[in-house]
């Protein structure tokens, strides 16, 4: 669970606090470590959404999340430039070249990242 944005005129200012013995709180720990969640995250999603169990993201998916974040902030940058030159009226065949250019690049990365 994210964070709400403060633009939503949501911040998070009610401050919950409990206690724990130091087998509990290892384990506590523990599990928070497993999620990847901070410790706010994880208690808000197990309080709020009432869930026991928290869904562990391996490391392996983490790193294609990123890589797949990487390739899709190129994308928008192609797009962006696309609709620029367009928008101008300087799309030439030479932009055109290039910019096919970069998506195959991507494509390409993104092929490599695919077990």
């Amino acid at each position: 669970m994210a964070r709400p944005r403060k633009e939503a005129g949501l911040s998070l200012d009610a401050r919950v606090a409990f206690r724990l013995t130091y087998q509990d709180y290892a384990i506590y720990k523990s599990k928070v470590a497993q999620s990847g969640l901070s410790a706010s995250e994880f208690f808000r999603v197990a309080v709020l959404e009432n869930r026991s169990e928290i869904v562990v993201i391996a490391p392996e998916v983490r790193e294609l999340v990123y890589h797949f974040n990487r390739a899709g902030n190129a994308l928008n940058c192609l797009t962006k430039q696309l609709d620029s030159d367009l928008q101008g009226g300087h799309l030439d065949p030479r932009t055109l070249d290039r910019l096919l250019a970069s998506l195959i690049a991507i494509a390409d990365y993104l092929k490599e990242l695919m077990p």
